[in-house]
């Protein structure tokens, strides 16, 4: 299985607030011209080792770019992150039907620029806010899927471990 996708994303807007609600006027908290463009390609290939042995393995490549262009002062913030996510699982057929297995991913989520904060309160955005990095994950997974009791019952078990980086969280 082989793919690629393509994503462009653009925000032209602001943010207001109303710091005396509810009879403050609303201000201007920050406005920016926001452009993202994402394209990845991806492969996906089983293999059966064996009868009962499956191994896959597949990986994506992603390129993202990120153009914040804050108003009214003109300032640019790019920001530009690729990567290359591999995984792969391994499955054992079971001879009564089901299979067991194990499975390794890395899984990506891209930064950004907030397109709403005002880059300019942040001595540095780039470690203090306004610019953050992207995120990372490791994830790990064992598990089992079988028939029970003649075909009428299916057991489905996994046990995972994700390891992130950079979680981004919003707040």
């Amino acid at each position: 299985i082989a793919g690629a996708s393509y994503l462009r994303a653009e925000f032209d807007g602001g943010l207001a607030s109303n710091f005396l609600a509810p009879v403050g006027p609303f201000v201007p908290a920050g406005a920016t011209k926001y452009v993202v463009n994402n394209w990845s390609a991806f492969a996906q290939l089983n293999y059966d080792v064996t009868d009962n042995l499956n191994l896959m393995v597949g990986g994506r490549f992603i390129d993202e770019t990120n153009n914040a262009v804050f108003k009214p002062t003109g300032v640019k913030y790019p920001l530009h992150e690729s990567k290359f996510l591999p995984s792969a699982t391994i499955k054992y057929s079971l001879d009564g039907g089901g299979n067991i297995y194990a499975r390794w991913a890395r899984g990506f989520k891209a930064g950004g620029v907030v397109p709403v904060s005002n880059l300019a309160v942040f001595p540095d955005p780039f470690t203090q806010g306004g610019i953050f990095k992207g995120e990372e994950i490791d994830t790990f997974e064992l598990g089992v899927k079988t028939p029970l009791a003649g075909n009428r019952v299916n057991l489905t078990a996994a046990v995972f471990y994700n390891d992130y980086r950079n979680v981004q969280i919003t707040g």
